[in-house]
């Protein structure tokens, strides 16, 4: 006479959904648990809450759902967890809803997704590698604007121009047998933004990010395959500083450590690149790995192939100054152009060449309330440069005379 479905925690993607519609009924939160370390806000002096494990009822589509939340034990580390949702199989005599219960059921699975993934439309769920799947790695972040991210010449529009092509190329790959994936290499110094521009690119076409540490003793050959083929849809991995990632730069494992015990080791060079090409790809799965050290990287990894396109994120530009100072003084553009003078005759004195674009930002958000700032340090930077171009040229003078 009834119909039922269980969800458990071991299918991660349909969990979410369920859980977050069940926190999102008020009339469930009459038996709630706190969550943890939150306060809904200042004005508003309440905490956070949640359903609590046991039985609620709701409505949908004018039925009475009932939603059994049970959960293991509450201490482990990552406890069990499942909701069961049941409502009446055959419609009830009388009934205008010819439906069957299960249908009903589906139609729950459905919209509990839809409203999940309208709730993340600004957000974006980080993963982390939870045994042989991914877990939600804190709560959802705020998507990054992709124009917050000031990079040189036309590099964001190359990059999201050769994303889209990839995305709406599928038949095309599998018409020519080849594996729908793609994968980038973002190098160059550090602070140059290679990391947070990944960010605004995954926000930009609507991706969440995984988090993949390769130098982890808790992940083998093995664990990074089924992680691999296991990966949420819609979803970027990436692999920062992946040149600390190779054998000959890892740390040896811990001996006579106990959480380490029984483990091989974490991945090899072998591991990787079959997990990168292997027969888990496809299914436009895109990789992005980040270094500072490209030329420490083994040509086997950066093939195309498993390595499609390297975007060379360097230090600050002249143009890359001013368009940084213009998005912390918006208009100020004169402004911007005696910045950029104001930070290469910094640089100079200081010996030098180049600057990376976090410094340039950290520079400014010290000063964010006063766009005029350097003005007054401007002049005396510019005599302490003649002082030191006089003491050259005068160390030169001696230099020759010597000779």
């Amino acid at each position: 006479m009834t119909s039922s479905i269980e969800v458990t925690i071991q299918q991660p993607t349909v969990f979410q959904y369920v859980g977050h519609y069940i926190t999102q009924q008020p009339s469930m939160n009459n038996h709630a648990t706190i969550l943890q370390n939150s306060v809904i806000n200042q004005k508003n002096q309440g905490f956070g809450i949640e359903p609590a494990p046991g039985v609620h009822w709701t409505r949908f589509q004018g039925r009475f759902v009932k939603i059994e939340r049970s959960r293991g034990n509450a201490m482990a580390t990552k406890p069990f967890e499942s909701i069961k949702l049941t409502t009446n199989g055959p419609p009830l005599p009388g009934s205008r809803d010819k439906r069957h219960g299960r249908e009903v059921l589906q139609d729950f699975l459905f919209h509990a997704k839809e409203q999940y993934t309208t709730s993340l439309k600004k957000l974006m769920v980080l993963y982390e590698p939870d045994s042989q799947s991914w877990r939600q790695f804190g709560n959802p972040i705020r998507k990054r604007n992709i124009e917050s991210v000031i990079l040189d010449k036309n590099i964001t529009n190359e990059v999201l121009s050769d994303i889209s092509l990839f995305l709406n190329s599928s038949e095309w790959y599998i018409n020519k047998g080849i594996s729908h994936q793609r994968g980038y290499l973002f190098y160059g110094p550090p602070g140059t933004g290679k990391t947070s521009f990944i960010k605004a690119v995954a926000g930009a076409i609507g991706y969440d990010i995984a988090i993949l540490s390769l130098s982890s003793h808790h992940i083998d050959d093995t664990r990074l395959l089924t992680l691999m083929v296991n990966l949420p849809p819609k979803t970027i991995i990436l692999l920062e500083d992946i040149d600390r990632a190779m054998p000959e730069n890892r740390a040896k494992l811990p001996e006579n450590d106990p959480r380490f015990k029984g483990m091989a080791g974490s991945v090899t060079m072998s591991g990787l690149l079959n997990a990168l090409d292997g027969i888990v790809g496809g299914d436009g799965r895109i990789v992005c790995m980040t270094t500072n050290h490209i030329e420490q990287l083994d040509p086997a990894l950066i093939r195309p192939g498993r390595c499609d396109k390297k975007v060379l994120l360097d230090n600050a530009s002249d143009e890359q100054i001013e368009k940084i100072y213009l998005q912390y003084f918006e208009g100020e553009i004169e402004l911007s152009r005696e910045f950029k003078k104001f930070i290469r005759v910094m640089m100079e004195i200081e010996g030098d060449a180049f600057i990376s674009p976090a410094t340039i930002q950290s520079i400014l958000m010290e000063h964010r309330d006063d766009a005029r700032f350097f003005i007054a340090d401007e002049v005396d930077k510019v005599d302490k440069l003649d002082e030191v171009n006089e003491e050259t040229e005068s160390q030169n003078i001696v230099n020759k005379m010597e000779k």
